[in-house]
């Protein structure tokens, strides 16, 4: 039979963690009722014994959501059935009774019996209880609980219909029976005794946000009152003072109240307390749950795309990080391939770029280009439609220059009407071009600018001066050798703004983000040569570098500093900045977890942890195994052409879990090509 839940939450009181694995029943937060004894049968020499009734042991689990068995070991006497819950979050997910005759009176191996509850939702911080009871001899002797992922599936979503939990349904604390009657929703209600305070609780098993409304007889021969708790915080009270109605409980007597927009957690206690007041017994039917909105859907599961030899193909992740390969048939293009939602539809689409008329030199410093929309139907499937050509030339035709120096680099808002726009730069010519979209994927010149060029070049578009025109930084080297913003004057005309070289030679792998949390996004870069390391250009707002602001690792000059990420991998306040490269001197082989902060004298790079285990460069951070946290990819010297996962442990602990695609060349950001529409 269920066992009566005490007074105090089933929550109270459970500070042990729980790991996966054995976790030993002795080691478990004790909440009345049980005593540690020793006993060389147990798993550790040691095992819980009832001392009360009601016994209850648990903690909070400290390990990545997931679908986990439970396994709970138990010493299973002859001589009495006790019986056993197994709580999560106040919800009771098994319970059992203790009958078997395999054992003997008293603590034998032979007695030893597992339970095993499967496929159990757990998430970080959620409260697991063993609640039992006692019974005749056999003093509830409980030995661990083993916890292990499981190969069953994941509960279903939480439903977006109404629901209705019939009150006689709920648990009586006091005061309260049931009573049967025709002309209640399910044949019965909840009545009041006279003269005792009534009290009855309702242990919620889905979370989310509902208007709650209680139906009941409100009769005209009394004003009963009742209050509604959750948690024990008062969220309604409320007379029941009809008189329009009948003094018995009847149609014309049935009455509703809605409490809105409730905010409900799993093992959320709703308690009903009330007095009947003359003939009215407080006469209560049901509780019904709306949900005042669909659940929201599960994120789309991160996907990457690289160009492979003349194809353009994808990695299309199942959403724990298995990644199926999938090619598009899309050629990339001799100038460039970019991806974004060209088109509004919602999904990722391709844009190639492609000189199809040179310049002459000597003759012309004319060419046409075209750019070629691959659109995506939402399902991953491409196909070429859009097509642009668009005739222009470099703003310094007297440079040598050809076809192959122009490159398609970023495709972002630059004019702030809310479609992806692209960037182009003529390497040779000295030339950003600004290509706009109409919203369909078709595209036209809507500004060239000067900057400061360099073969090999890399640029991103990003917002440094707080409003929608979209800037840009280019990151040259060498000759000229240095990392540069350039602001949009809203139409799209760029002027050099802040700047930072602290190479001569390359400055690469450029990621934009806020990297000081002080609300403008940062430039995080490597340099290479003399002077390499890890640096950021950290913006003052404006598009300029913070005054007196260097921050930087440096490497010594012939280590070699490899690719670098930076996000929010632990998910405290502040940006980590992931690099697994390596250096022959001044820092040893291994990854580094750097913390950028404010140090006191000044804003820098922090190392907070060093794994010398994990090498190579790393890729394109994002919860590619879909438990809340930023993971990363690793290409290796030892694994030439395959990307393996670091799988973040929410702490910014990685995990090699192997080879999940067989390419080593991956784009800078990852996108969503086979899920959620992007919204």
């Amino acid at each position: 039979m269920p066992l009566p839940i005490p007074d105090s939450p089933v929550e109270a009181g459970f500070a042990a963690s729980l790991n996966l694995g054995r976790n030993e029943a002795e080691d478990m937060s004790i909440d009345g009722g049980f005593a540690v004894r020793s006993n060389p049968h147990a798993s550790s020499d040691k095992f819980l014994q009832a001392t009360a009734d009601i016994s209850r042991a648990g903690g909070v689990f400290d390990g990545a959501a997931g679908t986990y068995d439970l396994t709970v070991g138990y010493f299973d006497e002859t001589d009495g059935v006790s019986c056993m819950e197994v709580v999560v979050n106040g919800v009771v997910v098994d319970s059992f009774d203790w009958d078997s005759t395999a054992g003997r009176d008293l603590v034998t191996p032979s007695g030893l019996q597992e339970q095993i509850v499967a496929s159990v939702w757990l998430e970080p911080g959620d409260l697991v209880v063993l609640r039992g009871r006692r019974d005749g001899g056999e003093p509830l002797r409980t030995d661990y609980l083993d916890i292990a992922p499981s190969d069953g599936p994941p509960p279903p979503p939480p439903s977006s219909d109404p629901f209705v939990i019939e009150a006689e349904t709920l648990e009586i604390l006091s005061g309260f029976k049931v009573v049967s009657n025709p002309v209640a929703s399910d044949d019965a209600f909840l009545q009041a005794k006279k003269n005792v305070e009534a009290r009855a609780c309702h242990t919620v098993e889905q979370a989310g946000t509902f208007d709650l409304t209680i139906g009941y007889f409100d009769e005209t021969d009394g004003m009963s009152n009742m209050r509604v708790l959750v948690n024990g915080v008062e969220v309604d009270n409320f007379d029941w003072d009809s008189a329009s109605g009948s003094s018995v409980a009847n149609a014309a007597s049935r009455a509703e109240r809605k409490i809105e927009d409730l905010e409900l957690a799993v093992g959320d206690k709703i308690e009903l307390v009330g007095m009947s007041d003359g003939k009215e017994p407080l006469r209560t039917d049901f509780l019904r749950f709306e949900p005042t909105s669909a659940p929201p859907p599960a994120p789309p599961s991160a996907d990457v795309w690289f160009v492979d030899g003349s194809e353009v193909k994808l990695g299309l992740n199942d959403g724990d990080g298995t990644f199926t390969i999938r090619a598009t048939g899309i050629t990339p293009g001799s100038e460039g391939t970019v991806a974004a939602d060209f088109d509004g539809n919602g999904s990722i689409d391709f844009l190639t770029l492609n000189v199809t008329v040179p310049p002459d030199p000597g003759v012309t410093d004319i060419f046409t280009f075209e750019t070629t929309l691959h659109a995506n139907d939402g399902s991953a499937v491409f196909t070429d439609s859009n097509v642009s050509s668009i005739t222009t030339s470099a703003l310094f035709p007297n440079i040598f220059f050809d076809g192959e120096a122009l490159i398609a680099h970023d495709a972002r808002d630059v004019d702030g009407d809310g479609d992806a726009d692209v960037l182009a730069i003529d390497e040779n010519g000295d030339t950003a071009f600004l290509l706009e979209n109409d919203g369909s994927g078709n595209f036209s010149v809507l500004t060239r600018s000067a900057i400061a060029s360099a073969f090999g070049l890399e640029a991103l578009i990003g917002e440094f001066t707080g409003d929608t025109a979209g800037d840009i930084v280019v990151l040259t080297g060498p000759d000229p050798s240095s990392v540069d913003i350039y602001v949009n004057d809203g139409v799209g005309n760029l002027t050099a703004a802040g700047s930072r070289g602290p190479s001569p030679e390359t400055h690469f792998d450029g990621e934009i983000l806020d990297l000081d949390g002080d609300g403008d996004l940062d430039v995080l870069f490597v340099a290479n040569g003399e002077g390499r390391g890890i640096f950021a250009l950290l913006n003052d707002g404006t598009g300029n570098t913070e005054a007196g602001a260097f921050p930087g690792v440096d490497v010594d000059e012939d280590g070699l500093v490899g690719l670098v990420e930076g996000g929010n991998f632990d998910g405290d306040d502040t940006i980590e900045i992931i690099s697994a490269g390596a250096s022959d001197s001044s820092l040893a082989p291994g990854l580094r977890v750097y913390e950028f902060v404010d140090t006191g004298g000044g804003k820098d790079f922090v190392l907070q942890s060093f794994d010398p285990t994990i090498t190579g460069n790393v890729h394109t951070a994002a919860d590619y195994d879909g438990d809340g946290d930023l993971d990363l990819l690793l290409s290796t010297d030892a694994m030439p052409n395959t990307l393996s996962l670091l799988e973040n442990d929410g702490n910014a602990v990685f995990t090699n879990t192997g080879v999940v695609l067989a390419t080593d060349d991956v784009a800078d950001e990852t996108y969503f090509f086979d899920d959620t529409p992007l919204v």
